[in-house]
């Protein structure tokens, strides 16, 4: 079977191919009118109301019939869109092309050189050439004489001795006081036992009231004011510095279990009469012991400038 063929350039002018689809539209149209009406008359058949025919079909005829009319109208409506569509198309597509625009000025030339492409994979590396022969070793020169070893230079002058650093004069006023007896204090929580150490005293303008507790500077001056506290048993207590009648922070230890060794040192300004003194703080009820027979407690007060 072959194929057909159709002519490239078909003698008939574009008006000519408008009107051919119009008419096969239309034929199409009266096709279909056709089949709908047999299928109209089919229905009549199986109902009895055709002229002439006798009827009585059964159910399953009037079932059957109904089924096929109903897929013919399905279709039929399908193939109408496709008509109208292609009806559309026809009567508007024009039967006649105007006439060739005018030619456009021409547009931007586009860049005399294009981009450089990019670098192609690099080659496989050449097998390495064969090493050279070596060359010929030279011969060994002669090793050369020591030469004798130069003797000692002289010795420098001894320098001039410089001028001895001038000697601290040592300060004139001093306070210092020991407790070495081992004394016991009887402690109630939240209390504050006040220290004495009346042994060693080193007095030197600070003055130290008769209970060997309160100590009174006696300039306006720079001190460092240093303590220490030793107890037999580490217990709950702790010590403070009172300057002026008021707790000295940085020179105080809290309150702490399992602890029998105090000391602080300190460096502050003072004036004139004030005031230090040594305290221990209790946090529990009970006896607290110094060490006896050395420092159990100790403070120094020594004026810096």
């Amino acid at each position: 079977m072959s194929q057909p063929q159709f002519p490239v350039n078909p003698d008939i002018t574009r008006e000519d191919a408008l009107n051919q689809i119009l008419s096969s539209v239309a034929a199409e149209e009266l096709a279909l009118g056709h089949i709908l009406n047999a299928q109209g008359e089919a229905i009549q058949y199986v109902v009895g109301t055709l002229p002439g025919s006798p009827g009585g079909s059964s159910v399953d005829d009037v079932l059957a019939i109904n089924e096929s009319v109903d897929g013919i109208i399905d279709q039929s409506a399908e193939n109408q869109m496709m008509l109208v569509g292609k009806l559309g198309d026809a009567i508007s597509a024009p039967i006649l092309y105007g006439p060739t625009g005018a030619t456009g000025p021409a547009g931007a030339g586009g860049p005399a050189t294009g981009a450089t492409g990019a670098d192609g994979p690099v080659g496989p590396q050449g097998p390495m050439g064969p090493q050279g022969l070596n060359g010929p070793i030279g011969q060994a020169g002669t090793t050369g004489t020591q030469g004798v070893a130069g003797g000692a230079g002289p010795g420098g002058p001894t320098g001039s001795m410089g001028t001895p650093a001038p000697t601290p004069p040592p300060t004139a006023v001093v306070g210092f006081g020991a407790n070495t007896t081992g004394a016991s204090y009887v402690l109630i929580v939240g209390t504050v036992v006040d220290i004495p150490v009346p042994n060693a005293q080193v007095l030197s303008g600070v003055t130290v009231d008769g209970a060997n507790v309160l100590f009174t500077v006696p300039n306006t001056a720079l001190y460092r004011i240093s303590y220490h506290l030793n107890t037999t048993l580490g217990i709950l207590v702790g010590t403070r510095l009172l300057i002026n009648g008021g707790v000295f922070t940085p020179a105080s230890i809290p309150v702490s279990l399992g602890r029998a060794r105090f000391e602080a040192e300190v460096e502050m300004q003072l004036t004139a009469g004030s005031t230090v003194k040594l305290q221990l703080v209790s946090g529990l009820i009970g006896t607290a012991v110094l060490l006896g027979g050395g420092a159990g407690a100790s403070l120094m007060i020594l004026e810096l400038s």
